[in-house]
Protein backbone atom coordinates (compact mmCIF):
# COMPACT_ATOMS: atom_id res chain seq x y z
CA UNK A 1 0.00 0.00 0.00
CA UNK A 2 1.61 3.65 -1.08
CA UNK A 3 2.48 5.64 1.78
CA UNK A 4 0.05 8.88 2.15
CA UNK A 5 0.69 11.95 1.01
CA UNK A 6 1.47 14.76 3.94
CA UNK A 7 -0.94 18.03 2.87
CA UNK A 8 0.35 21.06 3.74
CA UNK A 9 -1.70 23.79 4.73
CA UNK A 10 -2.08 26.47 1.64
CA UNK A 11 -3.14 28.71 4.31
CA UNK A 12 -0.43 29.04 6.18
CA UNK A 13 2.05 28.97 3.18
CA UNK A 14 -0.24 32.14 1.67
CA UNK A 15 0.10 34.19 4.86
CA UNK A 16 3.92 33.40 5.01
CA UNK A 17 4.48 34.43 1.65
CA UNK A 18 1.78 37.54 1.88
CA UNK A 19 3.62 39.34 4.76
CA UNK A 20 6.81 39.81 3.21
CA UNK A 21 5.10 41.11 -0.04
CA UNK A 22 2.61 43.37 1.69
CA UNK A 23 5.65 44.76 3.52
CA UNK A 24 7.60 45.51 0.41
CA UNK A 25 4.58 46.90 -1.39
CA UNK A 26 4.62 49.33 1.41
CA UNK A 27 7.73 50.07 1.69
CA UNK A 28 7.83 50.87 -1.64
CA UNK A 29 4.87 52.98 -1.73
CA UNK A 30 6.64 54.96 1.39
CA UNK A 31 9.99 55.12 -0.81
CA UNK A 32 8.03 56.54 -4.23
CA UNK A 33 5.81 59.39 -1.89
CA UNK A 34 9.24 60.52 -0.03
CA UNK A 35 11.25 60.21 -3.79
CA UNK A 36 7.99 62.43 -4.80
CA UNK A 37 8.11 64.81 -2.31
CA UNK A 38 11.39 65.42 -2.50
CA UNK A 39 11.46 66.39 -6.51
CA UNK A 40 8.53 68.96 -5.58
CA UNK A 41 10.30 70.60 -3.11
CA UNK A 42 13.50 70.59 -5.25
CA UNK A 43 11.48 71.51 -7.84
CA UNK A 44 9.55 74.09 -6.10
CA UNK A 45 13.19 75.78 -5.19
CA UNK A 46 14.01 75.45 -8.34
CA UNK A 47 11.36 77.16 -9.95
CA UNK A 48 11.33 79.57 -7.35
CA UNK A 49 14.79 80.58 -7.52
CA UNK A 50 14.58 81.27 -11.36
CA UNK A 51 11.32 83.21 -11.43
CA UNK A 52 12.81 85.75 -9.00
CA UNK A 53 16.18 85.89 -11.03
CA UNK A 54 13.51 86.21 -13.99
CA UNK A 55 12.14 89.23 -11.96
CA UNK A 56 15.04 90.90 -11.15
CA UNK A 57 16.37 90.70 -14.82
CA UNK A 58 13.13 92.21 -16.36
CA UNK A 59 13.04 94.71 -13.84
CA UNK A 60 16.23 95.62 -14.30
CA UNK A 61 15.30 95.96 -18.38
CA UNK A 62 12.92 98.15 -16.99
CA UNK A 63 14.68 100.32 -15.07
CA UNK A 64 17.24 100.85 -18.10
CA UNK A 65 14.12 102.28 -20.04
CA UNK A 66 12.49 104.41 -16.99
CA UNK A 67 15.19 105.60 -14.22
CA UNK A 68 13.99 104.88 -10.68
CA UNK A 69 12.83 107.66 -8.48
CA UNK A 70 15.49 108.51 -5.72
CA UNK A 71 15.05 105.89 -2.69
CA UNK A 72 13.38 107.18 0.72
CA UNK A 73 15.46 106.58 3.28
CA UNK A 74 14.74 104.41 6.46
CA UNK A 75 13.67 106.49 9.14
CA UNK A 76 15.69 106.82 12.33
CA UNK A 77 14.51 104.36 15.31
CA UNK A 78 12.32 106.36 17.42
CA UNK A 79 14.50 104.51 20.33
CA UNK A 80 16.83 101.72 20.97
CA UNK A 81 15.66 98.64 23.12
CA UNK A 82 17.51 95.32 22.63
CA UNK A 83 13.74 93.87 23.10
CA UNK A 84 13.28 94.87 19.47
CA UNK A 85 16.19 94.11 17.55
CA UNK A 86 14.88 91.17 16.23
CA UNK A 87 12.22 92.38 14.73
CA UNK A 88 11.47 94.36 11.92
CA UNK A 89 8.51 96.56 11.98
CA UNK A 90 6.82 97.60 8.90
CA UNK A 91 3.49 100.27 8.95
CA UNK A 92 0.89 99.75 6.46
CA UNK A 93 -1.03 102.91 5.86
CA UNK A 94 -4.20 102.96 3.68
CA UNK A 95 -4.46 106.74 2.04
CA UNK A 96 -8.36 108.38 1.66
CA UNK A 97 -7.89 110.80 -1.37
CA UNK A 98 -11.20 112.53 0.53
CA UNK A 99 -10.68 115.58 2.30
CA UNK A 100 -9.77 116.21 5.92
CA UNK A 101 -13.05 116.64 7.58
CA UNK A 102 -12.91 119.79 9.78
CA UNK A 103 -10.06 121.08 8.15
CA UNK A 104 -9.89 124.23 6.13
CA UNK A 105 -7.65 122.72 3.02
CA UNK A 106 -8.30 119.97 1.23
CA UNK A 107 -5.67 116.97 2.27
CA UNK A 108 -5.28 113.11 2.39
CA UNK A 109 -5.34 111.34 5.43
CA UNK A 110 -4.60 107.82 6.89
CA UNK A 111 -8.00 105.70 6.38
CA UNK A 112 -6.41 102.56 7.61
CA UNK A 113 -3.41 101.49 9.56
CA UNK A 114 -1.42 97.88 10.47
CA UNK A 115 1.34 97.33 11.74
CA UNK A 116 2.83 94.18 10.40
CA UNK A 117 6.23 93.09 12.61
CA UNK A 118 8.48 90.24 11.52
CA UNK A 119 10.00 87.75 14.16
CA UNK A 120 13.47 87.25 12.68
CA UNK A 121 14.28 84.61 14.92
CA UNK A 122 11.70 82.32 14.46
CA UNK A 123 9.90 83.89 11.59
CA UNK A 124 6.14 84.37 12.71
CA UNK A 125 4.99 87.47 11.62
CA UNK A 126 2.21 89.38 13.10
CA UNK A 127 -0.50 91.80 11.95
CA UNK A 128 -1.91 94.88 14.72
CA UNK A 129 -4.44 96.89 13.17
CA UNK A 130 -4.95 100.55 14.65
CA UNK A 131 -8.55 102.29 14.35
CA UNK A 132 -8.08 105.78 12.73
CA UNK A 133 -10.38 107.49 15.18
CA UNK A 134 -8.33 107.21 18.10
CA UNK A 135 -7.33 110.20 19.71
CA UNK A 136 -3.63 111.24 20.14
CA UNK A 137 -0.57 113.82 21.20
CA UNK A 138 0.91 114.71 17.24
CA UNK A 139 4.23 116.63 17.68
CA UNK A 140 3.13 119.93 16.25
CA UNK A 141 -0.27 120.13 17.48
CA UNK A 142 -1.40 121.86 20.68
CA UNK A 143 -4.36 119.30 21.41
CA UNK A 144 -4.51 115.28 21.21
CA UNK A 145 -6.49 115.21 17.65
CA UNK A 146 -7.39 112.25 15.36
CA UNK A 147 -4.44 109.60 14.03
CA UNK A 148 -5.85 109.90 11.09
CA UNK A 149 -4.74 113.47 10.57
CA UNK A 150 -0.89 112.44 10.87
CA UNK A 151 -0.32 111.90 7.21
CA UNK A 152 -1.94 115.11 6.04
CA UNK A 153 0.08 117.29 8.49
CA UNK A 154 3.61 115.26 8.16
CA UNK A 155 3.03 112.54 5.66
CA UNK A 156 4.01 109.05 6.19
CA UNK A 157 7.09 110.11 8.18
CA UNK A 158 4.93 111.72 11.62
CA UNK A 159 2.62 108.98 10.91
CA UNK A 160 4.92 106.29 11.73
CA UNK A 161 6.61 108.21 14.80
CA UNK A 162 3.12 109.07 16.25
CA UNK A 163 2.33 104.99 15.94
CA UNK A 164 5.82 104.71 17.61
CA UNK A 165 5.31 106.67 20.30
CA UNK A 166 1.32 105.43 20.93
CA UNK A 167 2.78 101.96 21.09
CA UNK A 168 6.57 102.63 22.17
CA UNK A 169 7.46 100.38 19.57
CA UNK A 170 10.40 101.39 17.22
CA UNK A 171 9.06 101.69 13.57
CA UNK A 172 11.41 102.55 10.92
CA UNK A 173 9.68 101.56 7.74
CA UNK A 174 6.55 102.17 5.86
CA UNK A 175 3.98 101.40 3.02
CA UNK A 176 1.45 103.87 1.97
CA UNK A 177 -0.85 103.15 -0.62
CA UNK A 178 -4.05 104.52 -1.82
CA UNK A 179 -7.43 103.33 -2.98
CA UNK A 180 -6.57 103.43 -6.59
CA UNK A 181 -3.15 101.49 -6.09
CA UNK A 182 -5.07 98.74 -4.26
CA UNK A 183 -7.61 98.33 -7.19
CA UNK A 184 -4.62 98.09 -9.54
CA UNK A 185 -2.56 95.58 -7.62
CA UNK A 186 -5.79 93.76 -6.82
CA UNK A 187 -6.51 93.61 -10.92
CA UNK A 188 -2.85 92.85 -11.55
CA UNK A 189 -2.91 89.51 -9.21
CA UNK A 190 -6.20 87.87 -11.15
CA UNK A 191 -8.37 89.20 -8.01
CA UNK A 192 -8.80 87.67 -4.82
CA UNK A 193 -11.66 85.43 -3.42
CA UNK A 194 -13.32 86.32 -0.24
CA UNK A 195 -17.12 86.10 1.71
CA UNK A 196 -18.80 88.84 1.39
CA UNK A 197 -20.80 88.76 4.71
CA UNK A 198 -23.74 90.47 4.24
CA UNK A 199 -25.47 92.59 1.59
CA UNK A 200 -23.60 95.80 1.12
CA UNK A 201 -25.69 98.51 -0.67
CA UNK A 202 -24.75 102.30 0.19
CA UNK A 203 -25.03 105.51 -2.33
CA UNK A 204 -23.98 109.29 -1.84
CA UNK A 205 -23.32 111.11 -4.54
CA UNK A 206 -21.40 114.22 -3.09
CA UNK A 207 -18.85 112.16 -2.23
CA UNK A 208 -18.57 110.20 -5.22
CA UNK A 209 -19.16 106.63 -2.74
CA UNK A 210 -21.01 103.59 -4.56
CA UNK A 211 -20.87 100.20 -2.64
CA UNK A 212 -22.72 97.10 -4.32
CA UNK A 213 -21.74 93.81 -3.32
CA UNK A 214 -24.06 91.13 -2.72
CA UNK A 215 -23.63 88.41 0.55
CA UNK A 216 -21.97 85.43 -0.46
CA UNK A 217 -18.62 84.03 -2.01
CA UNK A 218 -16.89 86.26 -4.03
CA UNK A 219 -14.18 87.09 -6.57
CA UNK A 220 -13.51 90.55 -6.17
CA UNK A 221 -11.64 92.97 -8.68
CA UNK A 222 -10.15 95.70 -8.19
CA UNK A 223 -13.24 97.82 -7.90
CA UNK A 224 -14.70 95.40 -5.70
CA UNK A 225 -12.50 94.94 -3.31
CA UNK A 226 -12.36 98.82 -3.00
CA UNK A 227 -16.14 98.72 -2.29
CA UNK A 228 -15.48 96.21 0.76
CA UNK A 229 -12.55 98.14 1.86
CA UNK A 230 -14.81 101.28 2.63
CA UNK A 231 -17.92 100.44 3.34
CA UNK A 232 -18.93 101.24 7.12
CA UNK A 233 -22.69 101.91 7.28
CA UNK A 234 -23.60 98.57 9.15
CA UNK A 235 -24.41 98.93 12.76
CA UNK A 236 -20.48 98.40 13.76
CA UNK A 237 -19.55 101.32 11.28
CA UNK A 238 -15.38 101.81 11.57
CA UNK A 239 -14.96 98.79 13.95
CA UNK A 240 -16.81 96.55 11.27
CA UNK A 241 -14.72 98.23 8.34
CA UNK A 242 -11.49 97.05 10.18
CA UNK A 243 -12.56 93.68 10.62
CA UNK A 244 -13.21 93.57 7.50
CA UNK A 245 -9.54 94.83 6.66
CA UNK A 246 -8.09 92.21 8.54
CA UNK A 247 -10.20 89.65 6.48
CA UNK A 248 -8.89 91.12 2.76
CA UNK A 249 -5.30 91.43 3.99
CA UNK A 250 -5.01 88.31 4.90
CA UNK A 251 -7.33 86.88 2.04
CA UNK A 252 -4.64 89.19 -0.43
CA UNK A 253 -1.37 87.49 2.19
CA UNK A 254 -2.54 83.72 0.80
CA UNK A 255 -3.17 84.94 -2.89
CA UNK A 256 0.46 85.98 -3.31
CA UNK A 257 1.58 83.00 -2.24
CA UNK A 258 -0.73 81.08 -5.14
CA UNK A 259 1.68 80.57 -8.32
CA UNK A 260 -0.64 82.57 -10.69
CA UNK A 261 0.51 85.52 -9.15
CA UNK A 262 4.29 84.83 -10.66
CA UNK A 263 3.97 86.12 -13.85
CA UNK A 264 2.62 89.10 -12.36
CA UNK A 265 5.79 90.28 -10.69
CA UNK A 266 7.11 92.48 -13.21
CA UNK A 267 3.51 94.60 -13.12
CA UNK A 268 3.75 94.58 -9.25
CA UNK A 269 7.31 96.07 -9.20
CA UNK A 270 6.31 98.22 -11.53
CA UNK A 271 2.66 99.68 -9.12
CA UNK A 272 5.19 99.65 -6.20
CA UNK A 273 8.31 101.55 -8.22
CA UNK A 274 5.54 104.49 -9.23
CA UNK A 275 1.88 104.25 -7.28
CA UNK A 276 3.15 103.72 -3.79
CA UNK A 277 4.91 106.01 -1.22
CA UNK A 278 7.63 104.00 0.65
CA UNK A 279 10.98 103.60 2.09
CA UNK A 280 11.49 99.89 1.40
CA UNK A 281 13.18 99.00 -1.54
CA UNK A 282 11.50 95.86 -3.38
CA UNK A 283 14.38 95.25 -5.65
CA UNK A 284 16.55 93.24 -2.75
CA UNK A 285 15.12 90.11 -4.08
CA UNK A 286 17.09 88.02 -1.63
CA UNK A 287 15.07 89.70 1.61
CA UNK A 288 11.78 89.08 -0.77
CA UNK A 289 12.22 85.41 -1.68
CA UNK A 290 12.79 84.54 2.01
CA UNK A 291 9.75 87.27 3.05
CA UNK A 292 7.77 84.84 0.71
CA UNK A 293 8.91 82.01 2.36
CA UNK A 294 7.94 82.83 5.89
CA UNK A 295 4.91 83.94 4.56
CA UNK A 296 4.56 80.57 3.10
CA UNK A 297 4.73 78.69 6.35
CA UNK A 298 3.19 81.05 8.70
CA UNK A 299 -0.11 81.20 9.81
CA UNK A 300 -1.61 84.90 8.88
CA UNK A 301 -2.72 86.35 12.77
CA UNK A 302 -4.38 90.11 12.87
CA UNK A 303 -5.65 91.66 15.82
CA UNK A 304 -6.94 94.94 16.60
CA UNK A 305 -5.64 97.25 19.36
CA UNK A 306 -7.55 96.48 22.20
CA UNK A 307 -9.56 99.28 23.27
CA UNK A 308 -13.63 100.53 23.58
CA UNK A 309 -15.55 102.27 21.27
CA UNK A 310 -17.71 105.11 22.63
CA UNK A 311 -20.77 107.19 21.20
CA UNK A 312 -18.80 110.14 19.94
CA UNK A 313 -17.00 107.38 17.50
CA UNK A 314 -13.46 107.59 19.17
CA UNK A 315 -11.58 104.42 19.99
CA UNK A 316 -10.21 104.51 23.18
CA UNK A 317 -7.62 102.27 23.81
CA UNK A 318 -7.66 99.97 26.72
CA UNK A 319 -4.04 100.55 28.80
CA UNK A 320 -3.12 97.46 30.14
CA UNK A 321 -5.26 95.07 27.22
CA UNK A 322 -2.71 96.58 24.55
CA UNK A 323 0.33 96.12 26.99
CA UNK A 324 -0.07 92.91 27.10
CA UNK A 325 -0.92 92.44 23.58
CA UNK A 326 2.56 94.30 22.97
CA UNK A 327 4.32 92.06 25.08
CA UNK A 328 3.12 88.84 23.73
CA UNK A 329 4.21 90.29 20.03
CA UNK A 330 7.80 91.48 21.88
CA UNK A 331 8.11 89.59 24.78
CA UNK A 332 10.24 91.22 27.22
CA UNK A 333 14.28 90.39 27.56
CA UNK A 334 15.60 88.96 31.09
CA UNK A 335 17.09 91.04 32.93
CA UNK A 336 20.62 89.16 32.70
CA UNK A 337 20.05 89.31 28.87
CA UNK A 338 19.44 92.87 28.75
CA UNK A 339 22.67 93.78 30.66
CA UNK A 340 25.19 91.86 28.17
Amino acid sequence: MPPKKIKTSTKTTNRKTKKPLIKRIRLGRLLLVLILLSSIVYGSYIVISEIYSWGSFKYAQYQEAHPSKPQKPPIPPQFTDKRFENYTNILFIGIDDKPVEGIAESGRYADALMLVSMDHTNGEIRFLSLPRTIKTSIDGRKDPEYLSFTYYYGGAPLTVNTVSQLLNIPITQYVALDRKSIAKFVDTIGGINLYVENNMDYEDPVSGTSVHLTKGYQHLTGDMSQQYLIFRNDDLGDIGRIQRQQKFAKALFEKMMSLETIPTLPTILDIWENNIDTNINILDISNLINLLDTLSTTEIKIKMLPGNLIPTGDWVPDNARVEQEINDMFPPVPEDAAEE
